[in-house]
């Protein structure tokens, strides 16, 4: 199971750099400032990319540390990352009012295809996904104390 956290990461990553880089008028990161509902870039997958991203790095570490402490450390994150997105939705709904809900989610449940996809995130937040996997990768011995490849 060593290789679960090293496939997840770089799709944590991802949503990580994209989630926290993104106007967001629907979770954690910068706001909802300059948010265009027309071109929602990473919240046509998910209104809350960090939330995701720490649920999917988390729960990937759980089974291959296989022990307790395991569970005490990335438990709770993962139980956070999932109640978070029904406990922002229903913050955020309710600060919004259900007119402007609707319009701002609108375009969140409709799927792009892949090329307009990256075009909205912006090709250098895909770059930034990359190189965070990578520095996180790169320290995680001299952090940690263990090689994170399997």
């Amino acid at each position: 199971m060593r290789w679960l956290p090293i496939l997840a990461l770089p799709v944590a990553c991802q949503l990580w750099v994209t989630g926290m880089s993104s106007p967001n008028p629907f979770s954690i990161g910068p706001g909802g400032r300059n948010f265009d509902p027309r071109r929602p870039g990473i919240l046509r997958l998910t209104r809350h990319p960090v939330l995701w991203g720490l649920g999917l790095w988390s729960g990937a570490h759980i089974l291959p540390n296989g022990h307790v402490a395991a569970l005490l450390l990335f438990g709770p994150m993962l139980a956070m990352a999932a109640a978070g997105p029904v406990l922002l939705d229903a913050k955020r709904r309710a600060a919004l009012g259900p007119e402007e809900w609707r319009r701002l989610t609108a375009a969140t449940r409709q799927p792009a295809d892949g090329r307009a996809l990256v075009v909205e995130i912006g090709p250098w937040r895909l770059v930034g996904g990359l190189v965070l996997f990578a520095v996180l990768l790169g320290l995680h011995s001299l952090v940690i104390g263990l090689s994170p490849l399997p």
